[in-house]
This record gives C-alpha cells, sequence and structure tokens, in this order.
C-alpha cells in the first residue's frame, strides 16, 4: 500500500504494515485498523455525487474566452504548423524534428558501444533533469545571457524545458556532486590490479 501523508499522520509512523497492523485502539479497547477508518468506494462515489456538480464546470468554461483580455489580444497564427521563434529562450526546434517525415526510419543498432558513465547509486532524477532555479553560475545561466536574458529571468529548468539547447545544458548544472564510478575505479590502484578494462568489457 502507498503511504500518503494521511496515513503516516493516522499512525504516527511509516513503518508500519496498515493491513496488518492496527493504527490505535479504540475506546472499547479493540485495535483499530486503517481500513476501520478509510471510507468504501460507495461513500466516496456517494461524495462525489452529491459534490461534484456539472454546473461547477459549465460556470467556469462556458465563458473562458471573455475572462482574461489579455489573452485574447494575443496574435494567433492562421498556420496549422507552430512558427518557431530562433530568438526563443524558451521553445526552441529540436534539430531532430527538422528533417523528421511521417515515415521515420526506424530504430538503427547499437555496435562497438562502451560504457563511458557508470554512476551506481549516487544519481537521482534530479541529477539527470533539474527543474529548480537556474544558478547565477551554471552553463545553463551562461547560456540565457549571452541571448540577452537578465538573471531576474532566468525563471527554472522546468520552465525552460521547451529549448533543446538550454535543456541540454542544464543536465551540466549537477556534474559536481556526481561521481563517475569507471573514473574512480580506474585510479584505484585495486582496480588496475584486477583489470578495469576487462570487467566492462563485456558490455561491449
Amino acid at each position: 500500500m502507498r503511504t500518503s501523508p494521511l496515513t503516516v499522520n493516522t499512525a504516527g509512523t511509516v513503518d508500519i504494515d496498515f493491513e496488518k497492523e492496527p493504527i490505535g485502539t479504540g475506546k472499547d479497547g479493540k485495535s483499530v485498523y486503517f481500513k476501520d477508518r478509510r471510507p468504501t468506494s460507495e461513500e466516496i462515489a456517494e461524495v462525489v455525487q452529491s459534490s461534484v456538480l456539472p454546473e461547477m464546470f459549465k460556470s467556469t468554461y462556458e465563458a473562458i474566452t471573455k475572462r482574461n483580455p489579455f489573452w485574447n489580444q494575443l496574435s494567433v497564427p492562421s498556420s496549422n504548423l507552430y512558427a518557431w521563434d530562433p530568438n526563443s529562450t524558451y521553445i526552441h526546434q529540436p534539430p531532430y524534428f527538422k528533417n523528421m517525415t511521417m515515415d521515420p526510419p526506424g530504430p538503427h543498432g547499437v555496435k562497438d558501444a562502451y560504457c563511458l558513465l557508470n554512476f551506481g547509486d549516487s544519481i537521482t532524477t534530479d541529477h539527470i533533469s533539474p527543474a529548480g532555479s537556474i544558478h547565477k553560475d551554471s552553463p545553463a545561466a551562461k547560456y540565457l545571457m549571452e541571448r540577452g536574458v537578465d538573471r531576474k529571468d532566468f525563471n527554472s529548468y522546468g520552465s525552460r524545458r521547451g529549448n533543446d539547447e538550454s535543456h541540454f545544458y542544464r543536465h551540466f548544472d549537477k556534474l559536481g556532486r556526481l561521481r563517475n564510478l569507471l573514473i574512480m575505479i580506474y585510479f584505484s590502484s585495486q582496480a588496475v590490479k584486477s583489470g578495469v578494462r576487462r570487467r566492462f568489457s563485456r558490455w561491449r
């Protein structure tokens, strides 16, 4: 069972099996389990039917084109294709789109490939694809400043995911925190004796 903040607050710990262990004791002295406090599917459906009404959505969306005059004043191109702006630092046409056809050639084989990076368990999704703020001394910040973007307008990595160039530079923001085990093993005397080249030759 996935542990949510609600269940943690109820039980007071995450180290618990909610299906087998009680979360407390009732006034009658009997054990109380999470299933005793959790509403049934029928009870949830009843609340949804009585509280989530069609009028709520109709009132929100029926006049959506009239509520924001700034949005309505935006110039909209008549073409069915997106008009790429080469000067945009938010949305950029990636190179693999330029020669793409309706009939892609399909995947190709990988031959004589080598393992260049081995991070073990020291890497997270934030290392690979950070989404937080852009540090003023990062490669991505340099990329933006070279294109006339002020520091106050850097925004975040997540907001600039539509630009493949700035997206590329953000991968270098966390390099100082990564450790390539191939290099560490190679320069250790123990690895040299055991033959690090033979160890990874099977990945070719």
